[in-house]
């Protein structure tokens, strides 16, 4: 059966926000392939909430709610035959992309005789010879093993809701924020390797607040290092804390921003899909694959053999915890006056910024 005349799709997500946000253009190829077709995606929280209520989905299934925990969970007997009974229920024509699902459910995915269409890790990495960058590759491998067409610009787009971005005005203007668009920075990082410090972020915080005025500060529910940041900063009555959030909300916010200033996270990947200025600071991970198109890439001038530059996936320092050849992670390589240049030079290209309106 031919993808085009399928009824009943289902979609496995990437697990992490930042890859959900990535396979984007994907999901719109896919929506305009099969317009007619109920499509349910699967995935994890808190990735999951950015599909809340999006016009290219019809049902979002948490994996959470079958009690998985993480991307390697095995499961257990029972929540396999949960999964199974769900999967009888639904009845879906076709199924996508198992391979990223979370294991226990893709152990029981390939048990059933539902056809499966499969965007695995080769043919992601293959894709990233032809295509420049990981948003581009996604799209074409997902294509191609979907057999489907690519259509639009190929660029990451979130759906932002009236209420939504009604919330992100009411915000804004309670905090003195509402009269020009703030620029926003962000600590957090899903390793220790992949995090600036944040001593020298708040530099960089310190100098914006003098020249711009005050910020947003998104630390979501990582409030140690909102806290460490906090207590490096000398004009902290100039933030604005966003802690943990919806993400619907935080994107929201994000697209009222002038820029925003962090590291390679989830958050980036948002900030590029709703469309503001991206400054983004990598370390041990590689720019050319994960920086979103248009984003300002701001890396540590340093060869390491240990970074992926061919391959999606983190390197082996970030899967060990620890930097492979130096006491401290390459992201440390990366100067203050280096990022306040990327700033400047974003922030005076974009003379028409923020877009709560």
């Amino acid at each position: 059966m031919l993808l085009q005349s399928t009824q009943r799709v289902l979609l496995c997500l990437r697990y992490g926000i930042g890859d959900v946000v990535m396979e984007m253009p994907a999901l719109d190829a896919l929506r305009a392939f099969v317009p007619a077709a109920r499509i349910t995606v699967l995935g994890a929280r808190p990735a999951l909430e950015l599909l809340e209520n999006d016009p290219r989905v019809d049902e979002c299934v948490c994996v959470q709610d079958w009690g998985l925990h993480h991307w390697g969970d095995l499961g257990t007997p029972d929540i396999k035959q949960m999964i199974r009974n769900w999967l009888t229920r639904k009845n879906f024509d076709v199924i996508l992309d198992p391979y990223h699902a979370v294991i226990a459910v893709r152990d029981v995915l390939w048990e059933q005789r539902t056809i499966i269409l499969d965007t695995g890790k080769e043919a992601q990495d293959r894709a990233l010879v032809d295509h420049a960058g990981g948003v581009a590759a996604i799209r074409a491998a997902s294509s191609r093993c979907w057999g489907l067409a690519e259509c639009g610009d190929g660029r990451p787009r979130l759906h932002l809701h009236a209420q939504d971005l009604s919330f992100a005005r009411r915000f804004l203007a309670a905090h003195g924020l509402d009269d020009r668009p703030p620029v926003a920075l962000s600590p957090v990082a899903s390793s220790p390797l992949k995090r600036w410090p944040v001593e020298r972020l708040a530099v960089v915080a310190d100098q914006v607040i003098e020249q711009y005025g005050k910020l947003l500060l998104f630390y979501g529910p990582q409030s140690k290092v909102g806290s460490e940041f906090l207590r490096a900063i000398r004009h902290a009555e100039q933030i604005v804390s966003v802690g943990g959030m919806h993400l619907r909300k935080v994107a929201a916010l994000l697209s009222g921003c002038a820029a925003v200033v962090g590291n390679d996270t989830g958050l980036m990947h948002i900030t590029a899909a709703v469309g503001t200025p991206m400054i983004a600071i990598f370390g041990p991970t590689c720019p050319n694959i994960y920086s979103p198109p248009a984003a300002a890439a701001v890396k540590a001038n340093i060869d390491c053999p240990y970074r992926k530059t061919t391959e999606f996936g983190p390197p082996n320092c970030v899967l060990a915890n620890r930097c492979l050849i130096d006491r401290q992670s390459c992201i440390n390589k990366v100067d203050v006056d280096a990022v306040m240049k990327a700033i400047q030079a974003t922030l005076r290209s974009n003379s028409t910024l923020g877009k709560c309106s």
